[in-house]
């Protein structure tokens, strides 16, 4: 049995180890971003019109969404249908062979839920990871609830997760309902799912005639393609990019083999150090609502795992939280009775507020009378124009 000197002796070993592991991602990945700053200038000209408009994870939904929506002459709503065929026959989920398209309701956000498609005989929910935001607590399970109580039996209920690249749900996500929807569940990644069926089997079937519904479709592949650098253009980059990540890990590695190995460790160093950042961008979350809460005589309370501040006005009830690894939200919630002109008087102060998307705000959940997600940046002032609108 090794004695306690030898552990500590052990564990001190460990400890520099992850230090010194810590330090060269660090520092390569300042040479990175140096190194992509400087040759960024070179790119051509190009323009995206998704690209100026900076979307977030709704905007991929609402994108999404409008293309599930479209219907052709004939009432049949191809890309739907499109994209059922390419789970079963390129993701091998048979069971999605059992759905029957016939008068589909197709929301965005509605109960929180990225993507809901909702028919006779079966619905669709779809969890949009496309900026990797992490799972919220229960997230899927609450979402599979809250569709069994728009009365639909466990059965006739499926699940389709976005992430931008291969990742699957965490375990507490799925809550109590993961082996129960093996068979109903869908895994399709922007980066090689969603960007291959947008190009392979949408796109060349769509119309001439439809010249618009070609446009955005063109676009939307155009910026996929984009933000994982997949264009032509970045071609040149990437190969420099690429060589200076070879001349500093993969210098001394022989062999593929030996080169595959090495990305991978590095990969999962990458991950560990993201997970070390991520814990401290939480506490320090968690400090600015604080302060935040101190500033403005507000009250720390919790929703679910995410700390938040809330402040009561009136017949309201105003919260500002900070969702774990994600981007922070705001919700109003009314504490009285109030008449639907009052809410739409709300409603109309708050679309007027500078920099307010009205797509982005959530007016038919069941407990909060308004909702959005906000900023780190924007997130104390729209709190304290929210606190006037309130007050007035």
């Amino acid at each position: 049995m090794e004695s306690a000197e030898e552990i500590l002796d052990l564990i001190d070993v460990i400890n520099s180890e992850m230090e010194k592991c810590c330090s060269e991602i660090l520092q390569l990945t300042e040479d990175f971003a140096q190194k992509y700053r400087e040759l960024l200038p070179q790119l051509p000209y190009n323009i995206n019109v998704i690209d100026e408009l900076h979307i977030n994870e709704n905007g991929h939904s609402r994108i999404l969404t409008k293309l599930l929506q479209f219907k052709n002459q004939d009432g049949k709503y191809e890309i739907l249908e499109s994209f059922l065929k390419y789970i079963v026959n390129e993701m091998h989920r048979e069971e999605f062979a059992n759905i029957n398209i016939k008068k589909p309701i197709i929301t965005q956000e509605k109960c929180r839920i990225d993507l809901w498609v909702r028919d006779s005989g079966y619905a669709i929910i779809f969890e949009n990871k496309a900026c990797d935001a992490t799972d919220q607590e229960a997230q899927i399970h609450r979402y599979i609830e809250r569709t069994i109580q728009e009365n639909y039996k466990e059965e006739q209920i499926y699940v389709v997760y976005l992430p931008s690249y291969e990742k699957e749900p965490t375990d507490q996500s799925w809550g109590s309902y993961k082996e129960q929807f093996k068979d109903r569940y869908a895994n399709i990644s922007f980066r090689n799912g969603i960007l291959y069926w947008l190009k392979n089997d949408v796109q060349p079937n769509v119309r001439q005639k439809d010249s618009l519904l070609l446009s955005a479709i063109t676009q939307y592949i155009d910026y996929l393609e984009g933000i994982f650098s997949l264009r032509t253009i970045n071609n040149k980059i990437n190969m420099d990019l690429q060589g200076l990540i070879s001349e500093q890990i993969l210098k001394d590695a022989k062999t593929p083999k030996e080169k595959i190995m090495i990305l991978k460790n590095k990969l999962d160093d990458i991950s560990n150090l993201q997970n070390q950042i991520n814990q401290m961008k939480d506490k320090y979350a968690t400090e600015w609502l604080v302060d935040i809460s101190k500033k403005y005589q507000a009250n720390m309370s919790k929703d679910g795992n995410n700390d938040c501040v809330e402040k009561e006005i009136g017949a309201y009830t105003l919260i500002l939280c900070a969702r774990k690894q994600g981007k922070p939200w705001w919700g109003i919630q009314k504490t009285s009775d109030i008449t639907e002109s009052q809410k739409k008087t709300i409603i109309d102060k708050i679309n007027n507020l500078p920099n307010i998307d009205s797509r982005n705000l959530d007016t038919n959940n069941p407990y909060y009378l308004v909702l959005s997600d906000t900023s780190y940046e924007n997130g104390e002032s729209r709190f304290e124009k929210l606190i006037e609108i309130l007050s007035e």
